[in-house]
């Protein structure tokens, strides 16, 4: 019996570390001097970011658009980007104006 248990224990380990990833991460960050952010993805804002700050956020994965707009005035920070995030992926954008 030892050897079935040892076998079932193994498959076990095995199964458990896999990871399922129906999303990625994008990394935002805002790399400018003296501007507040605020940032949106697919036209929803995510969060505000202050000088330096950077913000994880968890979306489907696929395509997406990020944006760095200027949160106390309403005007952009940066031009919008496109996105590609996989599964399990991590993608990495800044704005620095």
């Amino acid at each position: 019996m030892k050897p079935l248990l040892t076998i079932t224990l193994a498959a076990l380990t095995l199964t458990s570390c896999k990871k399922i990833c129906p999303e990625g991460t994008i990394v935002a960050t805002n790399a400018s001097p003296n501007t507040v952010h605020r940032v949106k993805v697919d036209g929803v804002v995510y969060g505000i970011l202050y000088p330096g700050q950077s913000l994880d956020l968890d979306v489907p994965e696929g395509t997406h658009q990020i944006e760095f707009a200027d949160a106390n005035n309403e005007g952009r920070g940066c031009e919008p980007v496109t996105v590609s995030v996989d599964p399990c992926g991590i993608e990495t954008r800044s704005c620095s104006n």
